[in-house]
């Protein structure tokens, strides 16, 4: 496991307009049944792993590889790097910057609360298509926007005072949120049988929320830190295949 955060870059897929990444990744694994983890294998190493964090670490690992690894797993979230970009574009430079890419986004600041901005953002950020990555990504968004909005210091706080780490933060969570989403929606059906309450359960969707989590806001701020208008999609390419790379190491 990384310890320090540091850039790499690299240069994204072609990637077509739709893709199937379960049977992409089950099609690489037959041609490679030595070198990627079976889907089936994976989901048990899941289901094994409840209530032990240091084997959901290794769950996790084994969950990237059956991806195809950090590269095909990155290739295979193009719609969650898509809304990512969306987002993280509005916050690109200082407040007043991000005051006018709001507007812009028809998105106003003046006399709101965190919430009432956030709300908006949220909207303006759902997916109204219907296919599975949409839904996931829908579903990370609102799991993004729902644990920030619970946090006491954002409670009746004025967007005025809505800080860089803040910010950051709302933005790590929706990424860590993509991560998890995605990952509970391929392999978590093991899980759900073997859960004999619905609180073990989700004792485990949140141990794996704190380990991607962790990554994430580890390795985030130098890619955040670098991010311009005109390379948004870019770093936001390589801040995924970065955390991939480290959950699968």
């Amino acid at each position: 496991e990384e310890n320090n955060a540091t850039l790499q870059t690299g240069t994204p897929e072609e990637e077509s307009a739709q893709e199937n990444p379960q049977e992409e990744t089950e099609n690489l694994n037959e041609k490679n049944p030595e070198t990627y983890p079976s889907w089936s294998g994976t989901k048990n190493s899941l289901t094994r792993s409840m209530g032990d964090k240091r084997r959901i670490r290794r769950a996790i690992k084994t969950y990237v590889l059956a991806l195809g690894g950090h590269a095909n797993a990155t290739k295979q979230a193009r719609i969650a790097r898509k809304v990512t970009s969306n987002m993280l574009v509005l916050f690109v430079g200082g407040q007043e910057a991000i005051k006018h890419q709001l507007k812009e986004a028809g998105i106003s600041v003046e006399n709101k609360s965190v919430k009432e901005v956030c709300r908006e953002i949220y909207t303006s950020l759902l997916l109204l298509g219907s296919t599975i990555e949409e839904s996931i990504v829908n579903s990370a968004l609102a799991n993004a926007f729902d644990t920030f909005m619970e946090k006491e210091e954002v409670e009746n706080m004025s967007w005025d005072n809505m800080n860089d780490d803040m910010i950051q933060e709302l933005e790590c969570l929706f990424i860590a949120n993509t991560i998890v989403s995605k990952l509970l929606n391929d392999a978590s059906i093991g899980m759900i049988k073997k859960a004999r309450t619905t609180n073990e359960y989700l004792k485990a969707e949140k141990d794996i929320m704190d380990i991607v989590n962790d990554v994430v806001t580890l390795h985030a701020p130098a890619y955040l830190n670098s991010m311009t208008s005109a390379n948004v999609s870019q770093l936001v390419h390589d801040l995924y295949d970065r955390c991939y790379q480290v959950l699968e190491d």
